[in-house]
């Protein structure tokens, strides 16, 4: 059995914890809504030995980078975490059916790369009360290559929100206990601390030859986008000839799991003249318009969203991921509802390059504000910069 670095753990993002939040018989997944932005930083003590003492407690910083939506109406909560030193890694937390579950890596190092089709680890189920145990099967979130056999979990909720103290202050927090077993390997067991509002506030983990531990030591709520992306929409509506009577309705584009390929949102901005799509990424300045049609400022938008000096998407970023984003992205724009993918049928108005093996087309398909169907094609090619073509259907 190989150990996939046990360094790639679970925390939570949630709501700003603005005041003491009542105590609560425990903390369930509605208490911890995630939200893009969201930063905690935890002293971490490295993995080790037991028996070895003295290990240096380090800083790591965890940020939740956006949630998306799977079609069976799972939402997707994509957590990076930085060390210095070291590539950022990630976590995938879900949430259905009021269950909070950490889904399992299929590469810890790549955005969107989680396993959607595997149980994952449940931590909170739905209906959580003090002293409940729940068991799965399954695989590990640290743990990989086991030729096959399944984890036997068990995890019990041992008690009623306590207070428990860490670097950031007490907290009223709820414990749970995780055991996973694998035929005659050692017991691997975790223990959890959430509190509502911030989170995961402890976290001990213990495999027979070695431990860790982490506790938080600060925590920054989710910056409001609204404000600063209003001030960006002021400047740019003052350029545009076309004057708008109001200020233009903001509301975030949730698109698929495609989504988290992005570190940053995409905001939707409508109002009585018409409607921009543009890219929000962290820090105060990290706002970009971009549309189809206006090629400079998709090239901005890129440039921001992945942090180079040209439109390239890098190579980790799946060519036909990005182009059904752009598509959705568009179709939402465009007020279509319900929109879903579908076979492709709408052609460009020039043909696609062939000089790139970096091209993908797409369709997806919604409701209109008129009550027809519509239809939204997107054709993307990368070579040294992004092309790209939309088709539609519409007038």
């Amino acid at each position: 059995m190989r150990s996939v670095s046990p360094l790639v753990v679970v925390a939570l993002a949630t709501v700003p914890l603005l005041a003491q939040a009542p105590r609560t018989p425990v903390v369930t997944a509605a208490d911890l809504p995630l939200q893009h932005g969201t930063r905690w930083t935890y002293l971490e003590t490295p993995p080790a030995l037991s028996a070895q003492p003295n290990r240096a407690r380090k800083p790591v910083v965890v940020v939740a980078e956006g949630t998306a939506w799977l079609p069976d109406g799972t939402s997707v909560t994509q957590l990076r975490t930085e060390r210095d030193g070291a590539s950022p890694t990630f976590a995938w937390l879900a949430i259905a059916d009021g269950a909070l579950r950490q889904l399992l890596p299929r590469d810890a190092t790549r955005r969107a790369s989680f396993d959607a089709t595997s149980p994952g680890m449940t931590w909170l189920p739905a209906n959580l009360q003090p002293g409940a145990t729940w068991q799965w099967t399954g695989g590990h979130d640290l743990l990989a290559d086991t030729g096959g056999a399944m984890f036997r979990h068990e995890a019990t909720c041992d008690r009623v929100a306590a207070e428990i103290e860490t670097p950031a202050g007490k907290f009223q927090a709820t414990r749970v206990l995780v055991k996973s077993t694998l035929d005659h390997a050692p017991a691997v067991e975790r223990e959890l601390w959430f509190a509502a509002g911030v989170g995961l506030v402890r976290e001990r983990h213990r495999d027979g030859t070695r431990e860790w531990d982490r506790e938080l030591q600060k925590f920054e709520p989710a910056p409001d986008d609204v404000p600063r992306l209003r001030t960006r929409m002021a400047a740019d509506l003052l350029r545009q000839k076309t004057a708008w009577t109001n200020p233009p309705a903001v509301r975030w584009h949730e698109g698929g799991a495609e989504s988290l390929h992005l570190p940053g949102r995409i905001a939707v901005a409508e109002g009585d003249a018409g409607s921009q799509l543009y890219y929000v990424a962290a820090g105060p300045d990290g706002i970009a318009p971009f549309g189809a049609h206006r090629g400079d400022d998709m090239i901005a938008a890129a440039r921001l969203a992945f942090g180079s000096e040209t439109a390239v998407p890098p190579e980790s970023v799946p060519v036909r991921d990005l182009a059904l984003l752009l598509a959705r992205a568009e179709a939402d724009r465009r007020g279509m509802l319900r929109v879903r993918e579908v076979p492709l049928t709408l052609t460009p108005k020039q043909p696609q390059s062939t000089h790139s093996h970096r091209r993908a087309a797409v369709q997806v398909q919604g409701g209109a504000r008129d009550g027809t169907v519509k239809n939204v094609a997107v054709f993307l090619t990368i070579r040294k910069f992004s092309e790209v073509q939309i088709a539609t259907d519409e007038p």
